[in-house]
């Protein structure tokens, strides 16, 4: 792989290119944050070299938003303390200079497989690769704590104190999604946005050796799965990648894949699951 300054930077890149998992208010009517982000953007900040996917993600935003010609970022990862005790946080308050409003916007950054025998609703079939997360579970936090934080007493106590009308906030939010769907599948999704498949996922079985045995393959850190997998240099054969995978199958844990063929790269996923 990459060295370090030159992954966070293909990290960043990957994460500003990700696409927002629904349109406008296609869903439960929670808007989109309409951002366009710089995807050229030199991320220059020091980041823990342990920390997720997840808190990479709010970082890369963040600094995008700083550097947002339309937007102003008043403050960012707000810890509402109530009684000594942190009752949650708020991701992101902006200016939007364009529709000179103010907004509350809450952060999501997400990978998920399509299963359809978990419910016959859509938007309840996309789940995370280890099962252990959902999109619809994922929604129900959001309108049921995440935006309800902005009316907490703490919450008006402290906008005020920054000279801001809890009254006057906007909130929407930035759900992006990286999008997998069962192996051999052709088909378009009437809700969610089609543009945000990435690939596929697999059990064991599919992946078997007959079909995959003639292409190369990489097993990436979760901070790298958004990045493009034409930028990785070390591949390995069917053989030495399927030793990986099934150690992390054995351990209940879902890989994601990148792999080399003659003509291009792609990623997918091996289940344990399924």
């Amino acid at each position: 792989m990459l060295d370090n300054k030159n992954r966070l930077q293909l990290q960043c890149k990957s994460v500003l290119s990700t696409l927002p998992i629904w349109i406008r208010k296609d869903i439960l009517d929670l808007e989109q944050f309409d951002f366009r982000p710089n995807t050229a953007l030199i991320f220059e900040e020091d980041i823990n070299p342990n920390q997720v996917l997840g808190k990479r993600a709010e970082a890369f935003i963040e600094s995008a938003i700083k550097q947002s010609p339309d937007h102003e970022l008043i403050a960012s990862n707000i810890q509402i303390i109530d009684n000594k005790t942190t009752v949650g946080e708020l991701d992101y308050l902006i200016y939007d200079k364009k529709n000179k409003e103010h907004l509350h916007v809450e952060l999501i950054y997400k990978f998920y497989l399509y299963d359809s025998s978990v419910s016959k609703i859509e938007i309840n079939k996309w789940i995370g690769p280890n099962r252990d997360d959902s999109f619809d579970q994922k929604l129900d936090k959001l309108i049921n704590k995440q935006l309800p934080l902005l009316q907490h007493p703490k919450t008006i106590e402290y906008l005020a104190s920054i000279n801001l009308d809890v009254n006057l906030i906007k909130q929407q939010v930035l759900f992006l999604g990286n999008l997998y769907i069962p192996y051999c599948t052709k088909r378009q999704f009437p809700v969610i946005n089609n543009n945000c498949i990435k690939g596929y996922w697999l059990t064991q079985e599919q992946f078997d050796e007959s079909s995959f045995g003639g292409h190369l393959y990489y097993l990436p850190q979760k901070q790298d799965w958004p990045i493009d997998p034409s930028s990785n240099n070390i591949w390995l054969g069917y053989n030495q990648i399927n030793l990986q995978i099934k150690e992390e199958l054995n351990n209940k844990r879902s890989p994601l894949i990148w792999m080399k063929t003659e003509y291009d790269c792609e990623p997918f996923f091996v289940v344990w699951w399924d």
